[in-house]
């Protein structure tokens, strides 16, 4: 018999988006565990975490083949283990082999051979390619199929949403993009459509580039589009073909359910893996962002910084998230001491372990968005991750904590917005030119600065810096927005024309959509940059070209209200000599890893010592992990913490 499923939907409560399950505001505190380990937990009193996500079964296992017994069985185990679950399958849809098989041109190609080679470590070579007609309709048939299923079973009310996935572990990373896809034949067809539609009556054939092209500019790295035209429209398609296909799946859950489902994806991550192109990004997230389809966004946070002591920054933009009314969700994959030895593994014991899952919910609890705990092994047939009494004490404690937080007013006090791009990686060479050796450290490097601050900043991608629901910040910086058109870059001026202190890395707005300009940038900046062959960043790389103002001695330059910085990394320490004055209220002097925001201040400690909180007004400050008040109507609070220990104090709501 059909039924529906819950009525769910993301909405603001409180000033921030969350998820309502039958109306009801639910905090978006999820585990990722296996009925298994859900089962075993219970010898340590169980884990009161009652959102569980999990990998299912799309059930399409051969050429118009469908069973879905496995869905089904999963599906009862995790119910049987915690009667209480709401569940938010994670599906893979990728075809099966029999179809790879069968339909050789549907598959991704290559332009570099070593994508062809095993073992292949960015998922290998043999799968669809997203501008495949054919696997579309298939995946679509599957998609449409386990729904129906599941309405028609006795699980139907305890489904809340589907994460739906393609690509490298199913997070929308195109299948081993570090090789230079898609070359396939439904790829180039697909190109050429678009070319058509975007150049009515001109019949553009479609010019994949090479390897080589991909290592060329006009300006040391950078593209004049006046002639790299063909070029950019090449990456603009590439990227929009991998959201066309996100959003037919969302579409079809939405149908499906009737509009009662919510839909999650992994996507809009920051690009910090290091590599060399950008065709394993999410550099259409503008289109995503705006799909009415899909409400919740995910990625794993960093992978760079995760030892006891660093930021574990989320890696999500999640200022350009909030302003869309979208939820994002962080997969907190940390592997805690009970795992099997591993580069990934980053805690020695159990005291370690607990600490670094505070820190990602402490994250998730003061940006007013969500997080999963992601016990990988718990999902299988290993021993679980978190079977351990700490860990599910822990957790336990969380969830309360997370239930308090939705009584209180979920905003950010920000006064600081920092501002990427992701178009810019259009206008600029492979990294593997050795042209470019800035870009990666702006989005890492340079971020793990501003998680050093004292100050709590909003991250944004330049389209939705000027939404509406945005509000006006008292200071910006501005990361890799080489690439700023028009509309923007007029934006940007009126923030430095309001007085606004603004602080602007290496080239901020020298390409528009119509040409390379060294003039644009000179006149965004009020500055007489110059440009030469290369310059050396602090990490040894070298850059091309190397921008420097003319009579000024290298390093940071100011002019009035405009801060520019020709390097990167710039120091967590100089950078709060910028925007104290401006106004930005310094909550921590100590380069520590500072988190604020719905009514909590943590400090996830990067050395040893003492560490004194400045609140912007009196207030009360309670350790929330102990209960214990530790100052009342105090401007400031002083603790001793040890490398890596996580504090989460509650405080008055705008403290």
């Amino acid at each position: 018999m059909t039924q529906n499923f819950p009525s769910v939907s993301v909405k603001p409560y409180n000033g921030a988006p969350t998820i309502h399950i039958e109306q009801r505001p639910v905090f978006p505190l999820f585990l990722m565990s296996g009925a298994k380990a859900i089962e075993g937990f219970k010898k340590h009193g169980g884990c009161d975490i009652h959102l569980i996500t999990e990998c299912f079964s799309l059930g399409w296992v051969g050429i118009g083949k469908h069973d879905f017994a496995e869905f089904d069985a999963k599906m009862r185990a995790i119910l049987r283990a915690d009667p209480k679950a709401y569940i938010m399958p994670r599906l893979f849809l990728d075809a099966p082999g029999d179809w790879l098989d069968a339909y050789p041109d549907d598959r991704v190609a290559f332009a570099d051979p070593a994508a062809y080679q095993e073992p292949n470590q960015w998922a290998g070579a043999k799968h669809p390619s997203w501008a495949s007609r054919r696997w579309r309709a298939d995946a679509s048939d599957a998609l449409r199929l386990l729904l129906r299923h599941a309405k028609e079973s006795d699980y139907t009310g305890r489904i809340i949403g589907w994460h739906v996935g393609s690509g490298i572990y199913g997070e929308w990373h195109v299948w081993s993009g570090v090789h230079y896809p898609d070359t396939s034949p439904v790829f180039v067809e697909a190109y050429r459509e678009w070319l058509g539609a975007k150049y009515p009556g001109e019949k553009r054939e479609p010019r994949l580039p090479s390897v080589e092209d991909r290592r060329k500019a006009s300006l040391g790295m950078f593209r004049d589009p006046a002639e790299w035209r063909w070029l950019l429209d090449h990456a603009e398609f590439f990227h929009q073909h991998g959201a066309s296909a996100l959003a037919e799946f969302a579409q079809i859950v939405r149908e499906e359910s009737g509009g009662r489902s919510i839909v999650l994806a992994f996507n809009g991550y920051l690009p910090d893996l290091g590599v060399d192109g950008h065709e394993i990004d999410h550099r259409a997230f503008e289109t995503t962002l705006r799909d009415p389809n899909v409400h919740c966004f995910s990625a794993p946070h960093t992978y760079r910084r995760r030892l006891p002591g660093d930021d574990a920054m989320i890696r999500g933009y999640l200022g350009s998230v909030r302003a869309m009314g979208k939820l994002w969700i962080d997969e907190a994959d940390d592997r805690t001491s009970l795992s099997d030895p591993s580069p990934w593994t980053h805690v020695k014991t159990m005291e370690e372990s607990v600490e670094v899952l505070w820190r990602a919910f402490s994250h998730a609890l003061t940006q007013n968005c969500g997080v999963w705990f992601m016990d990988m092994a718990g999902m299988g047939d290993h021993p679980s991750w978190y079977d351990h009494r700490s860990i599910i004490e822990a957790l336990n404690q969380m969830q309360r904590i997370a239930d308090h937080s939705m009584t209180k007013p979920r905003t950010r006090p920000t006064q600081l917005a920092v501002v990427a791009s992701f178009k810019n990686a259009f206008y600029c060479t492979d990294r593997s030119s050795g042209l470019d050796g800035i870009t990666d450290t702006l989005i890492s490097g340079q971020l793990a600065e501003f998680y050093k601050l004292g100050a709590p900043f909003d991250l944004y991608l330049l389209p939705e810096l000027f939404e509406p629901t945005v509000p006006r910040y008292d200071a910006y910086a501005f990361l890799d927005t080489f690439h700023m058109n028009d509309a923007d870059y007029a934006r940007v001026k009126k923030l430095r024309d309001a007085g606004k202190t603004l602080l602007f890395f290496y080239a901020p707005g020298i390409v528009s959509d119509t040409h390379l300009s060294l003039n644009r940038m000179r006149d965004l900046l009020g500055m007489e940059v110059e440009a030469v062959e290369a310059m050396t960043m602090p990490d040894g790389k070298r850059q091309h070209p190397g921008l420097l103002v003319r009579g000024a001695a290298a390093g940071v330059v100011r002019k009035n209200n405009v801060i520019w910085s020709p390097a990167s990394p710039l120091a967590a320490g100089e950078m709060r000599s910028f925007f104290r004055p401006a106004g930005v209220h310094i909550y921590l002097d100590t380069d520590d890893v500072l988190m604020v925001g719905g009514g909590y201040v943590a400090v996830h400690a990067s050395g040893s010592g003492s560490k004194t909180l400045r609140g912007r007004r009196p207030t009360t400050w309670i350790n929330a992990r102990t209960g214990k008040t530790l100052a009342n109507g105090a401007a400031e609070v002083t603790l001793h913490l040890e490398r890596g220990q996580t504090v989460l104090l509650e405080v008055g709501d705008h403290a």
